[in-house]
């Protein structure tokens, strides 16, 4: 179960987040939270 949830979040990309990962979409939206 740890290597499908690795691989969920780290490597397969989602269509309702644009292609990215879910751990993409985390780290851009830190990144805006951040710096605003």
């Amino acid at each position: 179960m740890d290597q499908w949830e690795k691989f969920y979040n780290f490597n397969r990309p989602h269509k309702s987040n644009g292609g990215l990962t879910p751990y993409e979409v985390f780290r851009a939206k830190m990144n805006i939270n951040i710096q605003g």
